[in-house]
């Protein structure tokens, strides 16, 4: 039986039934998806940003799964990647607080997004102590992951990241989701 888009699910981590992306700071994987509109990251994964967070800056992960839910074949190739669509950032001069320069769309989202995996499939990832606590032996963030193949019903932990630069002004972001590929057997 050949892979669906519907067999590669995301799942929030935090324990069988979590469904709370703020929640989603490793360990046993959830049956729960965050939702895959055009806000999963920002809204459903990542809470808001306070006004004094955004002034030194603040870095935020979160730790969800990919899960290859087919039962009869397992997915290869498989693949991760942001698509989104260009952040518009405004940066406050603190010499001159009344002064906001708009700074142009941004297309390489590495500064803001990130992935990353230092796991193994099938293997129950670390617990972080909060969303500020970043992932031990992450060393590969980027915006899209190679991972290569996933067994039937197996999961493999995605470590995310997302990065406020400081002196960052209130301002509606873009949308950012997940895009999932792979391969199947022939």
């Amino acid at each position: 039986m050949a892979l669906s888009n519907e067999d590669l699910v995301l799942v929030y981590t935090g324990g069988v039934n979590n469904s709370v992306g703020n929640d989603s700071l490793g360990g046993v994987f959830s049956s729960h998806s965050p939702p895959q509109t055009r806000t999963t990251i920002l809204e459903n994964l990542f809470r808001e940003i306070l006004g004094v967070e955004s002034s030194p800056g603040i870095t935020l992960y979160r730790i969800i799964g990919l899960k290859n839910k087919n039962t009869t074949t397992r997915a290869i190739r498989t693949k991760v990647s942001f698509e989104a669509s260009p952040i518009p950032i405004e940066i406050q001069d603190p010499e001159n607080p009344d002064a906001v320069n708009d700074v142009p769309a941004v297309t390489n989202y590495a500064d803001y997004y990130a992935m990353g995996t230092s796991e193994i499939a099938g293997v129950e990832p670390q617990i972080i102590a909060s969303g500020t606590t970043e992932p031990t032996g992450v060393t590969n963030w980027g915006t899209s992951l190679d991972i290569g193949t996933l067994d039937k019903g197996e999961n493999i932990a995605i470590y995310l990241r997302f990065t406020v630069p400081a002196g960052a002004v209130a301002k509606n972001v873009a949308s950012c989701t997940i895009r999932k590929e792979a391969d199947s057997p022939q």
